[in-house]
């Protein structure tokens, strides 16, 4: 018996993970150029993503995109999140300021990825969105939003640095 109950002991402190670190929150800033935001589809077939998902695509523009991603634990179900929020502006400017009906025309999509009520894309409905180039291949810009999800209105504001991605 006591052979058993010392078996027993080791398998269990051998079973027993060490701890491990809680997985890092990362943001990425990142623009696109000779890039748009293709908006979704509604016509698109149901079973395809782009009828709910904003994307980005080979275009005439400057796509801009934020994204904050918290990876997933291991052996939890039903953990981790990223956010990410999309739009574009005229490739011929340095500077940008666009509020109230002009944040239309930057094609703001913001999304979630999550075990979430929905991971679609929703189009940011209020806020400014500003920016200014600093060098060839970087911006400052803000992000200062609202927007709906799903029943309740998310708010949105970053500010940061902007990295050319090729």
């Amino acid at each position: 018996m006591k052979t058993c109950w010392i078996s027993l002991g080791i398998c269990l402190l051998l079973s027993c993970s060490s701890p491990e670190e809680e997985p890092r929150a990362t943001t990425t800033l990142e623009y696109f150029e000779n890039a748009i935001v293709i908006p979704p589809d509604p016509q698109a077939d149901p079973y395809t993503a782009t009828r709910y998902i904003a994307t980005r695509g080979s275009g005439d523009r400057r796509v801009f995109r934020y994204e904050y991603s918290i990876p997933a634990k291991p052996n939890i179900a039903d953990t981790g999140f990223t956010e990410i929020l999309l739009f574009e502006i005229d490739p011929e400017l340095t500077s940008f300021t666009a509020g109230g009906l002009a944040l239309a025309s930057l094609k703001p999509y913001y999304r979630q990825i999550c075990y979430c009520a929905s991971n679609d894309s929703y189009p940011v409905t209020s806020g400014v969105i500003s920016g200014k180039r600093l060098s060839e291949s970087r911006w400052e810009v803000t992000l200062d939003v609202a927007f709906p999800y799903g029943p309740v209105e998310q708010t949105l504001q970053v500010t940061g640095i902007f990295e050319r991605q090729d």
